[in-house]
């Protein structure tokens, strides 16, 4: 099947614990220099391997059928609007990248990927059992009704366990790349003749967690952990557990810094507010962090809400109505960011929204109170950046990672080997890459 479909595994040692990968600056190394465990066993076996599914044959194997070499042209013939936005094609990011010097033949054929990486647990019934970490490619050239599909979703590989060196791991990747910018020759069966394939990694998707861990970042509880900005965290020491502050910043700051940040990885739209909206909730049951003040709601009352939630607006006491529409605002926000097509206009109409809202935040829930600092989350401090995100990266709906997301609930199916998890998982990615080959 291997020599039918033109995809060849390669297999690079990795550590036992998947630290890292022996590749790149580690290629020679004999130890592993994150916990020191040896590469070799005392018969010069390998101990661990990371299985890598080469990217080149998966693109040529693309433009060698007629058919989805013709639904390939999706981003050479997209029309772009200079007063909306509506796919990454005609976001900032993008155009900045057209507009740089060096300039190649058969643009036409040129391919963006945007690269996902997640880590989940191998077994749906037991979280705390072991972990793998996935990276998947999504081709940006088809259609976006299709390039979410999983039959067009390009696996590179599974590490076990999650790795303490991710660049290690993504270094294969990362030389094909430099491959598929000087070009690869393969035959186009639409055009009938070969053509020089170029391919460049336009996006890095994947939550929280995954995009710090691709960039290097401390991240979370850090002194600066804003992807996107350099702000500085302000914190209480007096507190016994020292939480961190993430203030409002000023646009104009935003757009200076982000030239040199990782807006190529935005924020994803789901993580986002999948922790906004709980902790509002919890502020309004008193359950934040032991943080009190006179916007909570009685027990007894949340239950009577619960059972009549239809009707819930006249249950609300008068003393929360202020609380009540400052979260009105945050799902006008919500619904404006998450729209299909957006306009510029819009956008910087969203802009003006989210800042009003974060004031209102601080104003109502921290108080100015150093005491009060664990209600300034970062999911707080990053919902200003997603205009930015946006106006650089595309529609919201263009970066979210459900796609990705299912792709790790299907191998959570697919599992059967609970002795051999990794390599069963590993062999199921290397047949479906057979299988798909077109």
């Amino acid at each position: 099947m291997s020599d039918l479909a033109e995809v060849e595994v390669v297999w690079y040692d990795c550590c036992v614990k998947s630290c890292l990968a022996f590749t790149g600056e580690h290629a020679d190394l004999d130890h592993c220099v994150l916990c020191d465990e040896p590469r070799k066993d005392a018969h010069g076996k390998s101990c661990w391997c990371f299985g890598y599914i080469p990217l080149i044959p998966h693109l040529k194997g693309l433009y060698e059928s007629e058919h989805m070499a013709n639904l390939m042209l999706y981003c050479h013939n997209f029309k772009a609007s200079t007063t909306s936005i509506s796919d990454v094609f005609n976001a900032n990011g993008y155009h900045q990248l057209l507009d740089r010097k060096v300039k190649v033949d058969g643009y036409k054929h040129d391919v963006a990927l945007s690269v996902f990486v997640d880590t989940y647990t191998v077994f749906c019934r037991n979280h705390c059992g072991p972990s793998a970490t996935l990276i998947l490619i999504k081709n940006l050239n088809l259609p976006p009704k299709l390039h979410i599909l999983s039959e067009n979703i390009l696996p590179l590989g599974l590490i076990p366990g999650k790795p303490k060196d991710l660049g290690s791991y993504l270094h294969p990747y990362q030389e094909e790349l430099v491959d598929l910018a000087h070009g690869v020759e393969t035959y186009c069966a639409k055009c009938g003749l070969n053509i020089t394939l170029h391919a460049y990694s336009h996006l890095t998707e994947g939550d929280i967690c995954a995009i710090e861990a691709v960039l290097n970042l401390m991240g979370t509880s850090s002194f600066s952990p804003c992807r996107c900005c350099e702000i500085k965290e302000p914190r209480d020491l007096s507190l016994t557990r020292s939480p961190y502050y993430y203030p409002l910043r000023q646009p104009q700051q935003n757009e200076d810094e982000c030239q040199h940040h990782g807006c190529s990885s935005p924020h994803k739209w789901m993580h986002m507010f999948e922790n906004i909206v709980p902790n509002l909730i919890l502020l309004w049951k008193g359950k934040f962090k032991g943080i009190h003040g006179d916007y909570e709601i009685d027990t007894d009352i949340w239950e009577q809400i619960g059972h009549e939630t239809v009707n819930a607006i006249k249950d609300i006491p008068s003393a929360f109505v202020l609380y009540y529409y400052h979260a009105c605002g945050l799902k006008n926000i919500m619904f404006t960011s998450i729209k299909f097509t957006i306009t510029r206009v819009e956008i910087e109409n969203l802009r003006k929204s989210i800042i009003k809202w974060v004031h209102e935040y601080e104003r109502l829930y921290f108080h100015y109170d150093p005491k009060r600092l664990p209600v300034c989350t970062l999911t707080v401090h990053i919902i200003v950046h997603l205009p930015d995100n946006i106006l650089f990266c595309g529609p919201s709906w263009s970066t979210w990672t459900f796609w990705g997301e299912r792709f790790c609930g299907l191998l959570q199916t697919q599992v059967s080997s609970h002795l051999a998890p990794f390599a069963n998982l590993t062999n199921c990615l290397i047949y479906a890459a057979y299988v798909t080959q077109y």
